[in-house]
């Protein structure tokens, strides 16, 4: 039998574009900074070794961004969260030097 919460990621992993469903994205936070600002990380919900760290005004602009989304019930909250999710680690990806 499975747990609501499994059915439900499955039932939204099926209306995901299928790139977005095969690696879906999760954000979480890295580290709490003296004045209480959150430093995210943005990671493969597959991978847990393969995130990137964002940076202060990048870790709050996803916080924004995702807190927005939340509230505008006409956007797919799932769908959203992870374009932004994806850009802002496409973003991050393209600033590094290439190593």
């Amino acid at each position: 039998m499975q747990n609501p919460t499994e059915k439900g990621d499955a039932v939204q992993r099926q209306h995901l574009a299928p790139e977005i469903a095969e690696e879906r994205l999760d954000w979480f936070t890295y580290d709490i900074e003296p004045d209480g600002i959150q430093i995210c990380t943005i990671r493969s919900a597959r991978r847990c070794n393969d995130g990137v760290v964002l940076d202060r005004r990048t870790s709050q602009l996803l916080q924004v961004l995702l807190n927005e989304i939340a509230q505008d019930n006409t956007i797919p909250f799932p769908q959203a969260r992870q374009a932004v999710l994806r850009a802002l680690r496409r973003a991050h990806n393209h600033r590094r030097p290439t190593e």
